[in-house]
C-alpha cells in the first residue's frame, strides 16, 4: 500500500514532529515486537487516523489498535459510529500480540522519518518505536479497553467492480447536505437489487444519482428500511477504492453496512430516517437535449463565477442558436458575459443556476467527457446526464 500524500485535504490536524531522543530507558520486559516497511504502515495509519480524528469524547478512541500475528500486522480504528480494519503485509514478527498506540503520534513519527523499516516493541504500559537512529517511547493503554470493529459474516452480499463503484461514490457524495435539519440528507442512499447498485445524494437543492453493475450472492433480500451511509464513511470508502479491477463486497444490514476491499474492511452504522422519493423529482418531460463538452464548459463556468456573489442571483444560462451565453450581474462586483459555442437550435431558453453547483459536478468528470443537458423551461429542474449511468439535477433559481 503506497503512502498517501502528505498534503492530504482530509488530514486536518497534522501533528507536530515529535522530538527525538538518543537514549531511552530499556523496556522492562519482552512483549509484542515486529518490524515492517515504514511506507506501508504509514499508509494504513493515515487511513485509520481519519477515523480517530472524529473521536472527541473517549480518550481511548484516540488510539489505534495493532495486532501482530505471524507475517502481518492488523490495524483497527473506530469511533463507534464507523471503523476500519486494515492488514499490513510484509511484516517480520518476533513476538505476536496486541497493543494500543496514539494514532496522531505514530502517524507523525512515520511521516517525519525516511527510513525504510520501522520496529515496534511494546510492554504493558509503553511502546518503543525505532526508525533508523531514532527512538520514541510512547505511553500506551490496555488494548482490552478498546472496542472491537465488527466483523462481517455475510450470508448475502453484492460484488461490485471497484473502478465502477469509485466513480459512483465520487460523483454522488459531494451533493449530500453538509448540515441539515433533515439528518438523512447528510448521507448517501444505497439501493441494491440482483444486478445493480444505485447511489443517491441530495441537499434539497441538487441531486446526484449513479448506478453501476453489481452481482448478488446468496440472494437479494426484499427492500427494507433505506440504507443511508454517513458522509465520513463514504469518504473512507472512496479512499479505499484504489485498484479499479478489484472486487468489492458490500453487505447492507438493517442498521449497519460492511465494505470489504481487498484485505480492508470498513464498517459503519447507517443513518436512520426517511429519504425523499428521488424518482419523483426528475422532470417527466424535456424540451431540448444539449451536448456540452466538460472541459470548455467548465472553463466558462469558472469565468462566469468570478463576479457571482451572495448578492447576485446566480448565473443566467441563455441558449440561442449555436450559442450559450452566461450572464452574471452583481450590484457590488459588476457584470460579466461569457459565451460558448454549443449544438443548440430552437426557441431561446434562459435558466438561472448556482454556478458552484454546476462546477461541483464538472470537477468529478474528465475534461474529454461530454455531458448532455436536459432543459424543459426556466422554472423546471435542469438535468445533466452522462450516458445512462449518471444524472445530476439542479433546481433553478427564481
Amino acid at each position: 500500500m503506497a503512502p498517501l500524500p502528505a498534503a492530504d485535504p482530509l488530514d486536518q490536524s497534522r501533528p507536530q514532529t515529535l522530538p527525538q531522543r538518543s537514549r531511552l530507558t530499556p523496556m522492562p520486559k519482552a512483549g509484542t515486537k515486529f518490524e515492517c516497511r515504514r511506507t506501508d504502515l504509514l499508509a494504513a495509519c493515515q487511513l485509520a487516523n481519519l477515523v480517530v480524528l472524529a473521536s472527541q469524547h473517549q480518550p481511548v478512541l484516540r488510539n489505534i489498535k495493532l495486532d501482530a500475528d505471524e507475517t502481518r500486522c492488523r490495524i483497527e480504528a473506530t469511533n463507534q459510529e464507523y471503523g476500519i480494519r486494515l492488514d499490513v503485509t510484509g511484516v517480520t514478527v518476533s513476538t505476536g500480540g496486541r497493543l494500543l498506540i496514539p494514532a496522531d503520534r505514530l502517524t507523525a513519527i512515520l511521516r517525519e522519518t525516511s527510513d525504510e523499516t520501522v520496529t515496534i516493541e511494546a510492554t504493558d504500559r509503553t511502546t518503543l518505536v525505532r526508525t533508523g537512529q531514532s527512538e520514541f517511547e510512547l505511553n500506551t493503554e490496555d488494548p482490552a479497553t478498546y472496542p472491537e470493529v465488527p466483523t462481517p459474516r455475510p450470508k448475502q452480499h453484492h460484488a461490485i467492480i471497484a473502478g465502477q463503484l469509485r466513480n459512483a461514490v465520487h460523483r454522488t457524495r459531494f451533493a449530500a447536505a453538509k448540515e441539515s435539519d433533515r439528518y438523512p440528507l447528510t448521507g448517501t442512499l444505497w439501493e441494491l437489487d440482483e444486478s445493480e447498485i444505485r447511489l443517491v445524494a441530495t441537499d434539497g437543492k441538487r441531486l446526484a444519482f449513479a448506478r453501476c453493475d453489481a452481482k448478488a450472492h446468496g440472494g437479494n433480500e426484499p427492500p427494507g428500511p433505506p440504507h443511508i451511509v454517513p458522509a465520513k464513511a463514504m469518504q473512507l470508502l472512496e479512499r479505499l477504492l484504489t485498484d479499479p479491477e478489484e472486487v468489492v463486497k458490500v453487505t447492507l444490514n438493517e442498521n449497519e453496512a460492511f465494505f470489504r476491499v481487498g484485505t480492508a474492511v470498513l464498517h459503519t452504522r447507517l443513518i436512520e430516517g426517511r429519504y425523499p422519493s428521488y424518482r419523483d423529482i426528475f422532470p417527466k418531460t424535456k424540451a431540448v437535449e444539449i451536448p456540452l463538452p466538460v472541459g470548455p464548459f467548465h472553463s466558462v463556468i469558472r469565468q462566469a463565477a468570478i463576479l457571482a456573489d451572495s448578492d447576485s442571483l446566480g448565473v443566467e444560462f441563455s441558449f440561442t442558436t449555436r450559442t450559450l451565453t452566461l450572464h452574471t450581474r452583481s450590484p457590488d462586483a459588476g457584470r460579466s458575459k461569457v459565451e460558448l459555442t454549443v449544438e443548440f437550435s430552437g426557441e431561446p431558453i434562459t435558466v438561472a443556476l448556482e454556478p458552484r453547483f454546476v462546477a461541483d459536478v464538472l470537477r468529478t468528470l474528465s475534461d474529454d467527457q461530454t455531458l448532455t443537458l436536459e432543459l424543459t423551461d426556466s422554472k423546471k429542474a435542469v438535468v445533466f446526464r452522462l450516458g445512462t449511468a449518471y444524472a445530476y439535477l439542479i433546481m433553478p433559481l427564481c
